[in-house]
């Protein structure tokens, strides 16, 4: 999930596992975002990623909640931009884009690392190793 402020931002990424594959799962989020520094996404994954988020928007039309956000959000932050300037904008998006913003954006000292659960002391030393050292991300 994206939260966008006019301050920060937050980019989220969450995962239900068992205490046990906690670590695992952490691991592969951290590769899969180095991943995206690394290299150029596919055109073909990012065309399937721009008609998802085009579907998104043509849901949120029919939705009370996401209109009020949408708008709301506009206002407040001073961004008002129509669903079809959004939609004309991520049509745009080049994986180049991705790559350059997944570098600015997806970086060790942007980490941060929530668990949300049943006791996570048996995983815990894992997991501060992996912040410590985020091998998915360089």
């Amino acid at each position: 999930g994206v939260d966008r402020y006019s301050d920060v931002s937050v980019f989220e990424l969450e995962a239900a596992a068992t205490v046990s594959k906690t670590p695992r799962v952490v691991a592969e989020m951290g590769r899969l975002l180095g991943e995206l520094c690394e290299r150029e996404v596919g055109e073909e994954e990012l065309e399937r990623a721009k008609r998802r988020h085009a579907m998104a928007l043509e849901f949120a039309l029919d939705s009370t909640t996401e209109l009020c956000s949408w708008y709301g959000s506009g206002a407040l932050f001073g961004q008002k931009e129509d669903f079809a300037a959004r939609r004309a904008r991520v049509a745009a998006v080049t994986p180049a884009d991705v790559l350059r913003v997944a570098r600015a954006t997806f970086r060790p000292d942007n980490l941060h690392l929530t668990y949300v659960g049943p006791d996570a002391r048996p995983v815990r030393r894992q997991l501060e190793r992996w912040v410590d050292e985020p091998s998915g991300l360089r």
